[in-house]
């Protein structure tokens, strides 16, 4: 059996790659390999660094029925999580978000420094290809 590592990473040492968002980092912390389709991971584990004045925007995931990508804010911010008709302000608060495929979701740094965060995708991260931005919120919204 796989064991995963568990608990906060140490967010300074860790190797971060670009993303095709501005001041957004990604890490891949774990993932195992499905070896009947490669292409397919059984699950992936992604650590995230948002900077100061940067956002994830609005998107979904273009994934089968049984997808889930659970978020863990780990460390308190200053933050607004984005939906398709509305945000949320975040402050100081420790947060654990579940999302399901094709479910509006993004993420915008208000703090001073870094918002770090996880998600564990199962089935895990295919690429860029299943992110779908979603460019404009539907008429009425409060972001």
């Amino acid at each position: 059996m796989k064991q995963e590592a568990v608990g906060v990473p140490d967010w300074e040492e860790l190797d971060w790659k670009e993303t095709p968002y501005p001041g957004v980092f990604l890490f891949k912390l774990a993932e195992e390999i499905n070896p009947e389709n490669p292409d397919m991971p059984f699950f992936s584990v992604f650590a995230l660094k948002v900077n100061p004045n940067s956002q994830i925007p609005r998107h979904l995931h273009k994934r089968e029925p049984e997808w889930r990508e659970q978020i863990n804010f780990q460390e308190p911010g200053d933050f607004e999580i984005l939906r398709a008709n509305n945000s949320q302000r975040i402050l100081n608060e420790l947060l654990t978000i579940t999302i399901e495929p094709y479910e509006v979701f993004g993420i915008k740094n208000h703090g001073l420094r870094p918002l770090f965060l996880t998600s564990r995708m199962i089935p895990g991260f295919t690429g860029y290809d299943e992110i779908e931005e979603v460019n404009e919120q539907v008429s009425g919204s409060q972001a």
